[in-house]
């Protein structure tokens, strides 16, 4: 009789290894929000016509790019263009502030030769208020460099 060898233990599948990767989530998040209708973000997403690139659809094929790309912990995925596609080509790697300024309801400014949004503006050395009070200057009709270098009153 055949003396029987027990099977080698099986390992965990791929899958389960790459989901604890700190990439996998930005890569299978930016397919539900895309191609996931019942996503709480989908109507931001697919149903404007946000796709994910086809060189994307394997999650190897984003991670490599991610890394070429120097993505590193703390970075998000940022849409060069926020109406585009996620794809190389229109995709960075950002800080959170940084991709907040890239956001659709941003108000950008040219001023100066620099144009740029307007919570940059407020961190500019020239200008004398905070970012609330020079959207409500804005607001109430201004002109940006009025509103960029005169300092507030203290009453």
């Amino acid at each position: 009789m055949l003396e029987r060898k027990p099977l080698p233990r099986r390992t965990k599948p791929v899958k389960v290894a790459v989901s604890k990767e700190h990439l996998y989530p930005v890569w299978s998040t930016m397919h539900a929000r895309c191609e996931n209708p019942k996503h709480n973000r989908y109507h931001r997403y697919g149903a404007r016509g946000i796709r994910v690139d086809q060189v994307w659809a394997t999650y190897p094929a984003f991670r490599s790019w991610a890394m070429e790309s120097g993505w590193e912990p703390g970075l998000t995925i940022d849409r060069i263009n926020s109406d585009g596609n996620y794809c190389p080509e229109n995709c960075r790697w950002a800080t959170v502030t940084e991709q907040n300024r890239n956001k659709g309801n941003n108000k950008t400014v040219l001023f100066d030769g620099t144009e740029q949004a307007l919570s940059q503006w407020a961190e500019d050395p020239r200008c004398a208020v905070t970012y609330k009070i020079l959207w409500e200057r804005l607001d109430a009709g201004w002109d940006f460099e009025t509103a960029l270098i005169t300092s507030q009153k203290i009453r």
